[in-house]
């Protein structure tokens, strides 16, 4: 009696987990946008930068797509910089860069 009941129980899960994952499989969800990955040497000015200078990442459109605070003089990264949706519709929900953009900072 037993092996049937948790035979049973087992069947139901695996239907219950096979289901949400079709459920997932055929939702139109869209996917996240690829952020980019910055780190290297910087200055302003001529200078190196300083611990807790904060460097901020820029689309095409001046919109800021990350920061960083700078930790090592000179240095900054590994800087994740935000990538726009493409799947919003509105034209202010601009997030961050899309490919092939230039990135200023």
């Amino acid at each position: 009696m037993r092996k049937t009941i948790a035979l049973g129980i087992t069947i139901l899960v695996l239907f219950g987990i096979f289901n949400a994952s079709a459920a997932l499989e055929q939702a139109d969800v869209p996917s996240p946008p690829m952020p980019g990955v910055f780190w290297g040497t910087a200055t302003l000015n001529g200078n190196n930068v300083s611990v807790g200078d904060v460097i901020t990442a820029y689309d095409p459109d001046n919109v800021s797509c990350g920061n960083f605070a700078v930790n090592t003089d000179g240095y900054y990264g590994y800087f994740g910089v935000k990538g726009d949706n493409l799947n919003t519709t509105n034209i202010t929900d601009d997030e961050g860069a899309t490919e092939g953009d230039t990135i200023t900072f």
